[in-house]
């Protein structure tokens, strides 16, 4: 079977692309900072409609980044209120 430059030139281009994307995202992998120091901990807000989704995936982030996840239930309008009401610390 007979290739065409085109579809090998097209070939070529698509891998080399890939390699640089995966070149990409190891260089961010690997060059992370450090991990965060123990007394910081993460804090959700979200609507009570999702509190059976958000407490698995937060009990799972926190076992495998051990950074504690502070959950703030409440409805949409509420959360929204304090969202953009929240004081600078």
């Amino acid at each position: 079977m007979k290739h065409r430059p085109l579809t090998i030139f097209l070939l070529v281009f698509v891998v080399f692309g890939m390699l640089i994307a995966l070149s990409g995202v190891c260089t961010v992998y690997f060059r992370s900072g450090p991990t965060p120091a123990a007394h910081e901990k993460l804090n959700i807000l979200v609507a009570v409609s999702l509190l059976p989704y958000v407490e698995e995936v937060a009990d799972e982030f926190e076992r495998i980044h051990n950074i504690p996840v502070e959950r703030h239930y409440g409805a949409s309008e509420d959360l929204l209120t304090r969202i953009q009401f929240q004081p600078d610390s």
